[in-house]
């Protein structure tokens, strides 16, 4: 997995351009009840930098920011049983298709 974002020009400046990039694996094991997985975002990297130039007639403004966004994760998760589901017996509100039935027309008297 992958960002790029190339160099793009601003009415006043400019922005260079960045990118980060990672990557994850996961495996199945104890008979497909468990997994584990490793992550990695920006492993040779510990910033993601984004360095900006603006220029108006009367002064220049130059902007290097630093995010830190080198990662590194583990996982595990683990399946304990199957859930099962069960509808729950649902109140059948006809009370009202019974009066039209009946010729009652539903109207307040």
């Amino acid at each position: 997995m992958g960002v790029i974002n190339s160099p793009r020009r601003t009415f006043q400046g400019k922005t260079d351009a960045m990118y980060f990039y990672g990557g994850a694996v996961k495996k199945e094991i104890l008979n497909k009840k468990a997994t584990i997985g490793l992550n990695v975002l920006n492993p040779f990297s510990r910033d993601l930098n984004i360095k900006t130039v603006n220029n108006t007639a009367t002064s220049t403004q130059n902007t290097d920011i630093h995010y830190p966004l080198r990662s590194f994760g583990l996982n595990f998760s683990y399946n304990f049983g199957k859930l099962k589901f069960t509808q729950k017996k649902s109140i059948k509100n006809d009370d009202l298709k019974k009066e039209e039935q009946g010729g009652m027309g539903g109207g307040v008297q």
